[in-house]
This record gives C-alpha cells, structure tokens and sequence, in this order.
C-alpha cells in the first residue's frame, strides 16, 4: 500500500496458484493486477471513472443507470453498460419497526403501518419500475422462502382502520391522527443512505393520507449502525446483507431482544418464533429446517414488525470497453459483475469471468486522442431471469 496507506490495495496474482488448471477456475479471477482504490464520496468515485481512473462502476441505482450515464463516454461507446438478471438471495430490505417502544409495542399500529407506506408507488416512480416489492423477510432462498406471504398493500382507509383501534381516532388540524390524550401519530425513521432520502419523502408525503407522519432522520452510516444496535431508534429503514440459507437466531431470538450490541434490532421478544428459531438451528434435514423457516417468516408476519420494501434480481454496472466478459457474462449466484475476487465461500459475491483485453484498451486510448467513436454498447442479459 505504502504511501496510499488507507487509500488502495493491490494485490498481485498468484502465479502457480493450485487453481490456475480446475475446471472450474480455469481463467477466472485472472487480472495479473488488482487495485483497490478507497473514495468515500461516490460522486468523486464517479469522475474518476469517466476519466478511466477506474475501470468499472456499479449502476444498480435507477438514477445512476438511466440518468447519470448519459455522458460522452458512454454515447461514444468508450464506457458500456451491463444489466444482468441473477438468482441471488435478496437482503432484506425494509422498515424494521422496533416493538419495544410504546408507539410500536401495539400490533394495530404496526398492522396500520404496513398499510400506510405507498411502496409500489415509489417503486413504480421514483425507481422507474425496475425494483419490484420484496413480499417477505428472506427472499430468493428456495424452499427456504415463504412464497405464499405477499407485501400488505398501501391502503389509506385500511391503515386507518388499525389506528383506531390503537386509540388514534381524532384528526389534528395538519390532517395527523391524535389519540385521546392529544398525543399525534408520527413515527421517526432512521435511515444512512442519502440517496434515499427522496424515497422516503414520497413515503412521507403519502402516509400523511392514512393520517401517519413520518419523522426522517438521516445518520452517518457507522452512527446510525451503533444507534440501531444500541436499539436507539423508533424504526430503521435498512438492509442486512444475505447469505445462501437465512439466519434467524441473532435477528429475532428473544435473547437478543432489549440488549445493545445485537442484531435484534425490532426487539422481537415471542415465545413462538423463538422456539421456532431454536428447532431451525437445531435441523439438520434440509426438507425439515426449510419448512421450519418458511413458519418462521409466516410469524414474522404475523408480528408485523417487518415492513418489506423492495428486492433487486439483478446487477447492474458500467465498464470500460476493454474489461471483457463471456457471452453468458456471469452465473446465476453472481450479484456482482466485474469483482475480480471470489467470495464464494461466503455464499454470495461470487467471483466474476473478467479479463483485461490490452488490445481494445490501446485501441480505445487511441480513439479518446484521436476523436474516434464507437457505437453506443448497452447489453440485458436474462439468461437467468426468474419470471
């Protein structure tokens, strides 16, 4: 690293590695040179790799893909876009409802919630249809996902409805719902990506029709993590990262539950799916445990604590023209495209078939000098869409 300590790591290739002649890993993750370079501003990120200081970029954000590569890089056909369609399992990524405060301790409220949040609309909108609603906590896991669970529907009417029960019966003069001791009801949402915050604007400005407000509180990342772990928020609208098989004992055991530095972070304190969760962990037969979880997440639903908001079935990225991949350009477990080592023993983020086609790189540098074009390159690959 020497004098870029904290700001790149590069690694050399091994050159009699034991893989280089297995089937399998045969040509993959083969760049001679890997360099890592660390930009904490994503739109700094962004300039470097217009000026092919780094040679791919992650456009999975709908902004980013359908506007941000508008540039003469990518009309000229120097930069190229992939959109690929995985089978990889989905974070959960959602509204996590903390059910150890007053407000959320009442399922009603919570089961109003759910009904309160205009997801689809904001799919549909601001994310120009190309997420599609996640329907359950732990999706994309085979037998292990609950398929008959769908997503609460945002219905204004209905949402009322719960609130009522809870005591939330009067309407104050901004239009939010007031229980009988004046108190109105307002949820705070602790959130740590910027880029979401017109998302849950639009979320905002919609639940104000079911009578709720939604109180947005953007965090830096790692103080936002700590709040959430130290169970500090009302609500947070986040995701944990998924593996091949879903795991349920640090997420929703009661032991984890109303303690700081656990990932219980909806305080889910339930005989039930607690004794679920420890016959789960305790399966060895996978037709048993995949059945255990689908009861799992059926409870969840129950609980209401869990708001699903969307799943993403695909990756998406830019490259320079010069970063080569096969026909089929990765495979069905691959949510990245052009990482260059393997992660598969983690589950997911297994490694990508890139390699560096020098040729195409001199031609391209020449080109930039000369004023040479190519034609635009966009390429869909749903070699492995789910319908």
């Amino acid at each position: 690293i020497g004098r870029n300590m904290h700001k790149s790591v590069t690694f050399d290739r091994v050159k009699d590695w034991w893989g280089n002649d297995e089937r399998y890993f045969q040509h993959r993750f083969n760049p001679d040179r890997i360099e890592i370079k660390v930009l904490r501003d994503q739109n700094i990120a962004w300039q470097h790799f217009l000026r092919g200081e780094l040679d791919t970029f992650p456009l999975v954000m709908p902004n980013w893909w359908h506007d941000k590569s508008k540039t003469a890089e990518f009309e000229k056909g120097y930069i190229e876009r992939l959109w690929f369609y995985n089978q990889t399992p989905q974070p959960p990524m959602g509204l996590y409802l903390n059910t150890a405060d007053p407000l959320l301790s009442n399922l009603d409220v919570r089961l109003g919630i759910q009904h309160a949040l205009a997801l689809d609309k904001m799919i549909a909108t601001l994310l120009r249809g190309d997420y599609q609603r996640l329907n359950t906590y732990g999706s994309g896991q085979g037998d292990f996902t609950n398929t008959d669970l769908k997503a609460r529907p945002f219905d204004p009417a209905l949402a009322r409805e719960f609130f009522a029960k809870a005591g939330f019966t009067k309407t104050g003069p901004d239009g939010i719902l007031r229980n009988d001791k004046d108190q109105p009801l307002s949820l705070s949402i602790t959130y740590t990506t910027a880029e979401h915050a017109q998302r849950l604007t639009l979320l905002r400005e919609e639940a104000k029709k079911a009578g709720l407000n939604l109180e947005l509180n953007l965090m830096d990342a790692s103080a936002g993590f700590k709040s959430m772990l130290e169970k500090k928020h009302q609500s947070a609208w986040m995701a944990w990262s998924g593996g091949r098989y879903p795991a349920y004992w640090e997420h929703f055991h009661r032991v984890n539950a109303n303690k700081p530095q656990t990932n219980n972070i909806m305080n889910i304190d339930d005989d039930r799916i607690s004794a679920l969760v420890e016959q789960y962990d305790k399966a060895f037969d996978f037709g048993k445990k995949a059945d255990l979880s689908r009861q799992i997440q059926q409870r969840l639903y129950e609980l209401a604590s869990f708001v699903p908001a969307y799943q993403v079935p695909y990756t998406r990225a830019g490259a320079w023209r010069w970063v080569r991949l096969p026909k089929v350009p990765a495979t069905p477990q691959s949510d990245l495209l052009y990482w260059p080592l393997d992660g598969s023993n983690s589950g997911y983020s297994f490694g990508g078939l890139l390699w560096i086609d020098e040729a195409a790189k001199a031609q391209t540098r020449a080109a930039i000098k000369g004023g040479q074009t190519f034609p635009p390159v966009t390429i869909t690959d749903t070699t492995y869409q789910q319908k």
